[in-house]
């Protein structure tokens, strides 16, 4: 009896490892699952019964990962459709990663105090869709073991994996199981201690296909995981493969929208869609967590089975048949939700998914659009692109929008408003619509302030910048305390419409949703890295709208010195801080459950300082002349307007208007964290003539050795004798200082290192000296002892 069980079991291991051989020969040829299943095979995964094997110092290799398993059980699971793709590890093992590059080092280091990972564990599960089962199979003997459940194992794992309550599990799971995809996707789920769980994936498909995850902090109960460190494949084929994120591009949505008097939405939509890779035939879109399908059809009309887990934004398809890359097809969509438009008894209408409302088919792709909204007639409602026709019958609204050129993301606002439009010569047509109802209390003329602001950043941005990228502006009120900006749609605050604001804030605001047309639109940012590029920009251009159309520097100042006041401060207390945020370039990674808030804080506020160091760095200190850095903007804009920018292609426009390599200047303040404290002492001595000689000594903390940066300084000289000598000082040192009218001397000192000391010869004894004159490095400045 033993010896024929044990035979079955050798056999069973043997189907499994043809089947998954098999599988590797003949990717195209796909079973045709059933989504839930699936789903209930992951759920139940089981040990298979006694095929396990002896671990003795087995090392698998993945990317710069090495899993060193060096003494304990392996056991194989059951297959998942019809493929054995996951092991379970218990015993001693170890985990050792070393990223690549100074960026993710550093992550590594703020996260777990290292810059090189060795972790032990005591238990790992394996799921992949590579060479994994190949190699066990030829290093390990598998047989007959004493029973030793992997069930807790595994349960560990999947409660990071998805979502059990609502029968969801990660998309990236679920297409791998679907499809059969042998791509060379890798997951290892490890742990010493279960609560504080690590996690290792290599997917071929992403930007940057290897990630470091761990458990998320919030609470005990708390388990989804959150990235420590991401980075390219040192495979080169996975990245010369990778041509988006995304395994299909929508080409074109033709929508018919229907909004009833009670805010119910109904949709049909017509998508126009290419795969970007083949071996598909389970696609996967986004859609609103609460919108119910009714149907999905093909070219043809013919049904296609489709599944969307419980309150969750992923949407999945069948197809018909297993799409080639680069293929073409199309799916009409009806589905419905009475979520998506609330009402409150104010008269607000929350919008809850403005950008998922329809089904994308990722987040960076544009698309064309062809918008037809029915709706009741005592609303109004505004959309992306041109209103190409309106109509009312029978209390119905029908409104046809359409833009005329392919942009990213689709919006639309509705509502009870009243409306104000503006014509200004050379500026596009500009409508304001202002809630009805809503209001705590009344407060007039706001509609008149926000269309002044309007206006105003509109030509500031146009002379800074480049031309207006649209035709015509739609400014809307929603009841959110943020904003978003679509092309030639602004969803504005209820705030900057209820409240007057003497400090400056909300003309920042209003004008960094307009500066969203220009940055982030127009001119779209290449990768998350690059997101600075979009809300960095914007944010700037929204506090030099409020300096230059305010005449108001001490306000610009204000502000822009609290930004770094929250940049020193970020985790500091009493005694210590805590992790210590991120660089610009880690874009939306730098916010994590230990640093809340950071993408804010260093993506918009240290971004914009970044372009405010350039803009003094470009000054002319002698006329304040700012052409060099107005030309350099609007050469950015240009030469990548309707296309996608890196920070290498913006630090390549830097460079060329700079005349020199700015390396220096992005590897501290884009790619590093360091913020420098400057101390310094100077001394004012007679020297020959009438002269004198400024003398000063600045050491640099908190930076590395190679620090460097302009230091823009100012001298109010003594009136007396300085006409005398004044053109003659000009003559001599002509390129070293700047005069201005008003007696000031501005020179720019090159710190270089940790020590500096340098002297400026004056033609009159200084009034008063200021470094770091219009706050042109950002830093602290402390005056020590001579």
């Amino acid at each position: 009896m033993r010896l024929i069980r044990s035979c079955f079991i050798i056999v069973f291991i043997l189907t499994s490892f043809l089947l998954a051989q098999n599988q590797e020969k003949h990717p195209g040829a796909l079973p045709h699952p059933d989504y839930t299943q699936i789903y209930a095979q992951f759920r139940n995964l089981k040990e298979v019964p006694l095929a396990a094997a002896k671990v003795n110092n087995l090392t698998l290799e993945r990317d710069r990962g090495k899993i060193i398993l060096q003494n304990g059980m392996l056991f194989l699971l059951q297959p998942i459709n019809g493929d054995s793709v996951a092991v379970v590890f218990k015993g001693q093992g170890r985990f050792e990663l070393e990223p690549p590059n100074p960026v993710e080092r550093g992550q590594l280091k703020r996260f777990l105090n290292t810059e090189y990972l060795n972790q032990s564990f005591s238990s790992c599960f394996m799921l992949f869709y590579d060479h994994t089962l190949q190699e066990l199979k030829s290093r390990l003997t598998f047989g007959p073991v004493t029973d030793n459940s992997t069930e807790d194992d595994v349960d560990n794992a999947l409660k990071y994996m998805g979502d059990e309550d609502k029968d969801y599990l990660d998309p990236k799971f679920m297409k791998h199981a679907l499809e059969h995809r042998p791509d060379g996707y890798f997951y290892l789920h490890y742990f010493e201690d279960e609560s504080e769980p690590y996690m290792f994936e290599i997917n071929p498909v992403k930007f940057e296909p290897v990630r470091l995850m761990h458990r998320a902090s919030g609470g005990f109960l708390h388990t989804e995981s959150e990235v420590i460190c991401q980075f390219k494949s040192s495979n080169p084929v996975f990245n010369a493969n990778i041509l988006s994120e995304d395994y299909l591009r929508a080409r074109m949505f033709k929508m018919d929208i229907t909004i009833n008097d009670d805010l119910d939405f109904y949709a049909k939509v017509q998508m126009q869609i290419k795969a970007i890779r083949g071996h598909q035939q389970w696609i996967k879109l986004l859609l609103y967590r609460f919108m119910e399908m009714d149907s999905i059809k093909n070219s043809a009309g013919e049904n296609l089975e489709f599944y969307k887990p419980e309150e969750k934004a992923e949407l999945w398809v069948r197809m018909d048949h297993i799409l080639s890359a680069e293929e073409p097809f199309e799916l009409n969509l009806y589905y419905h939700s009475e979520k998506l438009l609330e009402r409150d008894m104010d008269a607000w209408i929350y919008f809850r998914d403005p950008a998922f409302w329809y089904p994308r088919t990722g987040h960076r792709e544009k698309s064309l659009f062809d918008l037809t909204f029915h709706y009741p007639e005592n609303r109004t409602l505004v959309s992306v692109g041109e209103q190409l026709s309106i109509e009312t019958k029978d209390e119905i609204t029908t409104a046809h929008w359409k833009p005329q050129y392919p942009i990213r993301n689709a919006s639309f606002n509705i509502g009870l408003f009243k409306v104000l439009k503006v014509k200004e010569k050379d500026l596009p047509e500009i409508t304001i619509l202002k809630s009805k109802g809503g209001h705590i209390f009344g407060r007039h003329g706001a509609e008149k302030e926000i269309s002044a602001d309007m206006i105003n950043s509109l030509r500031l941005f146009k002379s800074l910048f480049g031309e207006i990228p649209v035709d015509h502006f739609y400014i809307s009120e929603t009841p959110y305390l943020h904003g978003l900006a679509f092309p030639g749609l602004i969803h504005l605050s209820w705030a900057t419409y209820q409240y007057a604001d003497a400090r400056g804030y909300h003309e920042i605001f209003r004008a960094h949703e307009v500066a969203h047309q220009w940055w982030g639109i127009a001119v779209d940012f290449k990768t998350y890295h690059d997101q600075w590029l979009s809300e960095g920009f914007a944010e700037y251009s929204g506090l030099w709208y409020m300096q230059m159309f305010y005449k108001d520097n001490d306000k610009f100042f204000d502000i822009l010195n609290k930004y770094k006041e929250s940049i020193l401060t970020n985790r500091v207390y009493l005694g210590g801080k805590d992790q210590e945020a991120g660089p610009i370039w880690l874009g939306y990674r730098t916010a994590s459950s230990k640093t809340r808030g950071d993408y804010g804080l260093i993506v918009y506020k240290k971004g914009a300082w970044v372009l405010h160091m350039l803009r003094i760095m470009m000054l002319n200190l002698n006329t304040m002349n700012e052409d060099k850095f107005i030309d350099m903007l609007h050469d950015y804009y240009n030469t990548f307007r309707g296309r996608k920018a890196s920070t290498a292609n913006f630090q390549w426009i830097v460079e060329k208007h700079m005349d020199e390599s700015m390396d220096w200047f992005f590897k501290q303040w884009v790619y590093g964290t360091a913020i420098p404290k400057f101390e310094y002492a100077y001394t004012v001595e007679k020297a020959a003539g009438n002269s004198y000689l400024a003398k000063f000594r600045v050491n640099i903390k908190n930076v590395k050795e190679d620090f460097k940066m302009p230091l823009p300084i100012e001298f109010r000289l003594d009136p007396k004798g300085l006409l005398r000598f004044r053109q003659g000082f000009r003559k001599k040192f002509k390129g070293k200082v700047n005069f201005s009218a008003e007696g000031s001397l501005r020179v720019r000192e090159m710190l270089n290192g940790l020590k500096n000391e340098f002297t400026v010869k004056l033609p009159a004894k200084p009034k008063s000296i200021t470094l770091n004159y219009l706050d042109g490095i950002l830093g602290e400045f402390e005056e020590i002892d001579k």
